[in-house]
């Protein structure tokens, strides 16, 4: 477990299954995983727990190619960062599943694929804002 998850589950004092299903804990996630990749780039950093934990759960939410609904994860928001960090439009579900994909081959691949680390932190840090904008539009409140 992740000081990241620890402390979630510590002091909120949630399951650790809940969390993946937060934008809060998501949010944080993609944010602490930006920071590993910028840590890394700057050379003060090896380590990536937290880029493998939102792998993981990428992995266990990946859409398929006939999936109609958008439930259960922050898919909105994925859908929003990769319309605009991606060359690609993505307009259906099935275009968001082979993102997704990609996205979780690319982060699974971490640190061997230096072309992309500016890239995939950018996407991070922007899946984190969309997170961020999206709890506050919707006035959500802090439980889960």
């Amino acid at each position: 477990m992740s000081n990241l998850k620890s402390s979630y589950v510590e002091k909120i004092r949630r399951d650790s299954t809940q969390l993946e299903k937060s934008s809060f804990y998501i949010s944080d996630l993609a944010l602490q995983g930006g920071i590993e990749i910028d840590n890394y780039l700057q050379g003060r950093n090896n380590k990536f727990e937290h880029v493998q934990e939102l792998t993981e759960i990428l992995e266990r939410y990946q859409l398929s190619d006939t999936d109609t609904h958008l439930f259960g994860f922050s898919y909105m928001c994925l859908w929003k960062t990769m319309r605009v960090d991606s060359d690609k439009e993505v307009r259906y579900c099935s275009e968001l599943a082979i993102e997704m994909n990609l996205l979780r081959f690319e982060l699974r691949d971490i640190p061997n694929n230096y072309k992309k680390l500016e890239e995939l932190r950018d996407l991070l840090c922007n899946f984190t804002i969309n997170l961020v904008n999206e709890r506050s539009m919707n006035k959500v409140s802090h439980r889960f």
